[in-house]
């Protein structure tokens, strides 16, 4: 059995889950926004840890048939963007209207290719 291929992603938005996981959104090149668990990341020992910022390009691996799924491997594909004052609460702003307006644009295929190309580059 071969192992699932990474995938490009980026994280959106993470939240406290149970006593050391955190929920993850995350915006994944083939799939658009998804919800996932990063168990164990919370605590003091996790490699994932500082990995998940948001405009940091990842590569992930998750596992899962249901709707919430389960990240199983995590790498960042290239330093993270420094961004500092009005570049920040400009990125940020973007992102969060990104995220408000994903209910109405979910599951456009094509939209999220192109998305998430300008996104990547």
């Amino acid at each position: 059995m071969t192992e699932p291929e990474m995938l490009p992603a980026f994280v959106l938005h993470t939240r406290p889950y149970r006593e050391t996981s955190q929920l993850v959104d995350l915006f994944v090149a083939s799939m658009g926004k998804v919800s996932m668990v990063a168990k164990g990341s919370r605590t003091s020992r996790s490699a994932v840890k500082g990995l998940l910022q948001p405009f940091l390009p990842l590569h992930i691996r998750y596992s899962g048939k249901s709707n919430l799924k389960t990240l199983v491997q995590l790498e960042a594909r290239s330093p993270q963007v420094a961004l500092q004052g009005e570049r920040l609460f400009s990125a940020l702003y973007l992102m969060n209207c990104f995220i408000i307006s994903w209910n109405q644009i979910r599951n456009t295929r094509g939209f999220i290719v192109v998305i998430f190309r300008h996104y990547w580059f």
